[in-house]
């Protein structure tokens, strides 16, 4: 379970950062849409197909990840090469997730109520990224990065102003950094897949 995180004393970013021109030429160099409600059926096998991808231990089922993905507010973005969906990048405004997060007095909750009192002040202006991921046969390519630029700018777009997310040591992180995220609190065993997960946020707007 991911119980309290350690808190990250802020620090110089150790990657470094992208500028506006290295971000507009990556996401030139991908093809990413944004997923409709709608078409939630004419996807779902792929989409399901890439939730193996993730660890056993935080993977979402089918009900559960279409309910994330469509929900009102919800942004979701697929990358497409080869004429397949190769990677995804989805998220909600973090206030959207508070009923459903702290509905229970539940242990294994504490790593996203540790993050609902951070933002209590700021909560209506936070995006959070819910899930991400890219085909392994599909990585360095840039894809990962592109899919959380593009995400991030419609973010700001729809008026969030901080982005942030819980993100997997040292890939996702550090692609989380070079966007101008910085790391709030670690967590050394994200439910129970030994991996480190930190708590990363970017000002977006």
């Amino acid at each position: 379970m991911a119980t309290q995180g350690k808190s990250i004393q802020a620090q110089a970013s150790p990657v470094a950062l992208l500028s506006r021109r290295e971000q507009i030429s990556i996401l030139s160099r991908s093809d990413i849409f944004r997923l409709k409600p709608e078409e939630w059926s004419k996807v779902s096998a792929r989409l399901m197909e890439l939730e193996e991808i993730y660890p056993s231990e935080i993977r979402f089922s089918e009900d559960y990840k279409k309910e994330e993905m469509t929900r009102e507010g919800s942004i979701a973005l697929l990358a497409r090469a080869d004429g397949k969906i190769i990677g995804e990048a989805y998220g909600s405004p973090l206030s959207s997730l508070r009923d459903e997060e702290l509905a229970e007095d539940n242990e294994e909750l504490a790593a996203f109520k540790q993050m609902f009192k951070r933002y209590v002040q700021t909560e209506p202006s936070v995006f959070y990224l819910m899930a991400y991921d890219v085909d392994p046969e599909y990585r360095e390519r840039g894809t990962g990065t592109a899919l959380s630029i593009a995400l991030m700018r419609g973010a700001a777009q729809a008026g969030f102003s901080i982005f942030a997310s819980h993100s997997k040591e040292p890939t996702s992180a550090n692609i989380a950094r070079r966007l101008g995220g910085k790391a709030i609190f670690s967590y050394p065993d994200w439910y129970g897949t030994k991996s480190t997960y930190t708590l990363v946020e970017a000002r977006i707007s």
